[in-house]
């Protein structure tokens, strides 16, 4: 038990209200990251290029129905098109990547990506050279998911802008999860997305 706690969903909305400091300009992401720093710029979704490390198609369908609900168009594409007329670029991959070191060497981040444990991820957002640009890094696809689920917070579904950002997170909790009780009958699809979306990975009946 030690290993995880329990977050009744139902009650989430209300707990985010109650935590929300309207005195800080920085966007709500849940969890709190554990490192994030913001430029007070923004960069805008519009005529995405999306790569995805080994074509994973747990991130693509997630990707896919996020910018579909936003009506934002989008291709994936392999990296050496990335740089072909798409106004904004989406990069998801490996941590250890060519592409993403030769980012790192360019925008000279602060943050270390081998800080990240097996479940944490690196998400960066940038205007470069007439581009938006979002990378997110992980060493697993656990984490890659999880750096997905943090840049669909950060937007902004009115004006599908999000702030400029350099975010490392990693959980400090092994297992996150949640209780599945009446409230959820027949509504375990609903839960396990609730669940994703709160980077948990664990259900406890």
């Amino acid at each position: 038990l030690e290993h995880f706690f329990i977050i009744y969903l139902p009650y989430m909305q209300n707990l985010l209200q109650k935590l929300s400091i309207k005195e800080s300009s920085e966007p709500i992401i849940i969890p709190k990251p554990w490192q994030s720093e913001y430029t007070g710029k923004t960069i805008e979704l519009k005529e995405v290029g999306i790569f995805v490390d080994k074509n994973n198609p747990v991130l693509k369908e997630e990707l896919s129905n996020f910018l579909k609900s936003l009506n934002v168009p989008y291709s994936f594409v392999d990296k050496t098109e990335l740089l072909k007329a798409y106004k904004t670029i989406l990069l998801i991959t490996n941590k250890k990547d060519d592409e993403i070191k030769k980012y790192f060497t360019q925008f000279k981040f602060k943050n270390k990506l081998d800080e990240l444990n097996e479940q944490g991820y690196f998400l960066k957002t940038i205007s470069y050279e007439k581009q938006d640009i979002v990378l997110i890094a992980s060493d697993t696809i656990q984490g890659e998911l999880y750096g997905v689920q943090s840049f669909k917070q950060l937007v902004d579904k009115n004006t599908l802008c999000l702030p400029e950002a350099e975010i490392v997170d990693k959980p400090t909790i092994k297992k996150r999860g949640l209780a599945i009780g009446l409230h959820w009958f027949n509504k375990y699809e609903e839960a396990i997305k609730r669940l994703v979306e709160l980077k948990g990975n664990f259900i406890y009946t």
